[in-house]
């Protein structure tokens, strides 16, 4: 074996030049082909130098931090392995032309294969925790980032609420004067249209709640025991003649007794919010439209689901479906499904989905109390 080992070093500058010349074919002006020689004798020394365990060679104490130069410099992984690999041809090249007994040739190729594959496994490792860390550092930015996005809105919709609901307190204050006031005879002919305007502005109160789930200091409402079907109803109650106009076939299915321990109003916002975005998808449908509303309950969930047989949601717009400013609509805000998420997390509840080409279904997960 040491005859092979001798006549494999004396080989030492045609296996390097060997190497460097295939290594340009493949990916020639990326790199310096004089620095690559240094490195390349490196690399032979510590391949052939077989007396030395490969952990215990003093170039491999150096491997972290060699490999922490390349990850920066944005080296490929797949450059470095290739570069072993042409050498590791290069070396087995010069020793097939080696005139030694073939028994002693194999066990050297054996020995000095087993040390190339021992630093490839290092350098694999390197690189994979230097991208895993990497990795964490640009989700922990981008969730700063995310962060602050909503900080700011948060501070954009306590200013806004605030601005709109001191002209809506003087409204609700005079609809009520309205209604004392008026003869009987006269309200009777009015009270459906006061009753619209009442209706319409509890909406609006619903929508600035809505955007005050952004805010630091979100309006704080008890929760209450509701009956689920009856919630769903108050929902209906302005969405109806949406579905009217759309021709939409709505089905409610759930049980009579099914509750969930929730803020009425918030829960609300979110249920009405789901049903207006399926009757938006519902738009470019030509077929029969439908929504289905069901729900059933386990030991730990209340489980209301909302479902149409709209188009799929864009796979580019589902993996970020619930972040601020998201929206497949064309004057949609990208805020609605960004508070129905705040809302659900604020009743350590749940919202996901599921959108095929046939139906998108989004599921709410109410934790019991």
């Amino acid at each position: 074996m040491e005859q092979a080992l001798a006549y494999i070093r004396r080989q030492k500058d045609a296996v390097i030049e060997w190497w460097l010349n295939e290594f340009g074919k493949e990916y020639p002006f990326f790199y310096n082909l004089d620095k690559l020689r240094e490195h390349g004798k490196l690399y032979f020394d510590l391949v052939t130098a077989v007396h030395i365990p490969v952990q215990g060679h003093p170039l491999f104490q150096h491997l972290p931090e060699w490999c922490q130069i390349l990850f920066l410099k944005k080296v490929p992984i797949v450059h470095v392995m290739h570069s072993s690999h042409l050498f590791r041809q290069s070396v087995f090249k010069a020793l097939s032309d080696a005139p030694l007994d073939e028994g002693k040739l194999m066990k050297v190729l054996a020995l000095l294969s087993e040390r190339i594959d021992t630093y490839e496994r290092q350098v694999s490792l390197y690189y994979s925790v230097h991208a895993h860390a990497q990795l964490e550092d640009q989700e922990q930015r981008l969730d700063e980032l995310h962060d602050d996005k909503l900080s700011l809105i948060g501070k954009m919709a306590a200013s806004m609420a605030h601005e709109i609901r001191n002209p809506l307190t003087s409204i609700r204050g005079f609809i009520k004067l309205i209604r004392d006031r008026l003869p009987e005879e006269s309200l009777v002919l009015v009270d459906n249209y006061i009753h619209i305007i009442e209706t319409e502005f509890d909406l609006i109160q619903s929508q600035i709640t809505g955007f005050l789930t952004f805010s630091k200091k979100p309006v704080e409402e008890s929760f209450v025991l509701l009956n689920v079907r009856e919630q769903i109803q108050s929902a209906l109650v302005l969405i109806n003649p949406l579905l009217i106009n759309n021709n939409i076939e709505l089905t409610v299915d759930l049980p009579q007794e099914l509750t969930f321990y929730v803020q009425k109003t918030p829960t609300q916002q979110v249920i009405s919010n789901l049903l207006n975005n399926s009757i938006d998808a519902l738009s470019s449908v030509g077929r029969e439209r439908r929504i289905w509303i069901s729900g059933a309950e386990d030991d730990r969930w209340t489980i209301l689901k909302i479902t149409n047989n709209g188009p799929k949601i864009p796979d580019e717009i589902q993996r970020k479906l619930f972040q601020p400013f998201v929206t497949g609509r064309e004057h949609g805000t990208g805020l609605g499904l960004t508070i129905c998420k705040k809302i659900m997390d604020n009743h350590q509840g749940n919202i996901s989905f599921c959108s095929t080409d046939n139906e998108t279904e989004f599921i709410l997960k109410f934790k019991k109390s």
